[in-house]
C-alpha cells in the first residue's frame, strides 16, 4: 500500500496533465479559427455558367436618301426610274442586274449589248420597260425596203436649187427631172425647197413643184416631171390636184398598243401613246421610221399618227 503522500502527488500530476491537454486543444482551436478559410475546388463558383449573356444593343441606322434622276438616264443617274429600267432589262432581256437604282457600268453595258443607246430618253425607256424579249417571228415577214437616207450638204442643196431655177427658166424638162432625182428623199426636198423659194423665180417665191410643172403644157412632159416627184416620196391627189409630203420627217406616235419590227424580223410590243421616231416612208400598209436610237423600224401605218 502506497503512502498517502505518494497517492496525492499522482493525482496532482493527472490533473496537471488534463489541464495542459485542455489548454493545448483550446489554443489550437483558437489558432485554427483565426486562419482564413480555404475552400475546396468543388466549392468554387462556376464563373462560366454564372454569367448571363448580354445582348449587344442594336445601333440605329439612318437610311441614305437617294436623289432621283430624270430623263435622260445615263451612267451616274439614280432613283426609281433607274430601278424600273433595271427591272425591265432583267425581265425582258435576261440581264442579271442588281436592282439598286444606281446606273453604273453594268447597266450601261447591258443596254449596249441589247442594241440600246447608253443614254436613255423617255421614248427608249418606254420601249424597254414595255417591250418583250426580242424573238424572231415564226411567220415570214416581208417588209418594204427602205433605202438609207442621205441628207444633202448645204453646198449640194444650194447647187441643186440654183440648177433647178436655171433648168426651169430654160424650159429644159430633162434637166429639171435630173435635179429632182438628185433630191432622193422628201427631207432633202424640204431643205432645197426653202432655198429655191428664196431665189424668187419670176420675181416671186415659188415651190419646186409649182415652178417645175407650170411652164410645161404638154401632158407627157408634165407626167414625166410628176413621176420624178413621186419617186422621191411626194404624193399627188388627182381629185384635188394637190401635192402633199409623204415621209416628211414628222414624228410618229402609236394610237394604241401595237407591234413594231426591224429588218431582221425581231418584234417588240409597244404600248399606246408611245413616241416612235421620224417616219421615212410607207409601203404595203407599213410605215417605216427611224427610231430615236437610230434604228430603221416598221409599224402598221393604221396604228400610228403624226404629232
Amino acid at each position: 500500500m502506497e503512502p498517502p503522500s505518494t497517492a496525492k502527488n499522482k493525482k496532482t500530476f493527472v490533473y496537471l496533465g488534463i489541464g495542459l491537454g485542455v489548454a493545448v486543444l483550446a489554443g489550437a482551436g483558437w489558432y485554427f479559427l483565426r486562419q482564413p478559410q480555404k475552400l475546396s475546388p468543388t466549392a468554387l463558383p462556376d464563373e462560366t455558367n454564372s454569367e448571363v449573356p448580354q445582348k449587344t444593343p442594336a445601333i440605329p441606322v439612318t437610311p441614305v436618301k437617294t436623289i432621283s434622276s430624270g430623263f435622260p438616264l445615263k451612267k451616274g443617274s439614280t432613283g426609281e426610274l433607274v430601278k424600273q429600267l433595271q427591272r425591265a432589262l432583267n425581265n425582258h432581256y435576261k440581264a442579271a442586274l442588281v436592282v439598286d437604282g444606281d446606273f453604273g457600268s453594268r447597266t450601261q453595258s447591258t443596254l449596249l449589248q441589247n442594241n440600246f443607246p447608253a443614254v436613255v430618253d423617255a421614248a427608249t425607256f418606254a420601249r424597254i420597260t414595255a417591250g418583250t424579249i426580242p424573238a424572231v417571228t415564226t411567220d415570214a415577214v416581208v417588209l418594204p425596203p427602205i433605202a438609207e437616207e442621205k441628207l444633202l450638204s448645204t453646198t449640194q442643196a444650194i447647187q441643186i436649187a440654183t440648177h433647178l431655177k436655171k433648168a426651169i427658166e430654160n424650159r429644159n424638162a430633162f434637166a429639171v427631172v435630173a435635179e429632182i432625182k438628185k433630191l432622193g428623199t422628201v427631207n432633202n426636198y424640204i431643205a432645197v425647197n426653202e432655198l429655191f423659194k428664196s431665189l424668187k423665180l419670176d420675181g416671186r417665191p415659188q415651190t419646186i413643184v409649182n415652178a417645175a410643172l407650170y411652164p410645161f403644157k404638154e401632158n407627157g412632159t408634165k407626167e414625166f416631171i410628176k413621176n420624178a416627184l413621186t419617186d422621191i416620196g411626194l404624193k399627188y391627189n388627182a381629185d384635188t390636184d394637190k401635192w402633199t409630203l409623204s415621209g416628211n420627217g414628222k414624228r410618229l406616235m402609236t394610237q394604241y398598243p401595237t407591234t413594231i419590227k426591224n429588218g431582221a424580223g425581231y418584234s417588240y410590243e409597244v404600248p399606246g401613246q408611245t413616241l416612235l421616231g421620224l417616219e421615212l416612208g410607207r409601203a404595203k400598209g407599213m410605215s417605216a421610221f427611224r427610231s430615236f436610237d437610230d434604228q430603221v423600224m416598221y409599224v402598221p401605218a393604221s396604228h400610228v399618227r403624226f404629232i
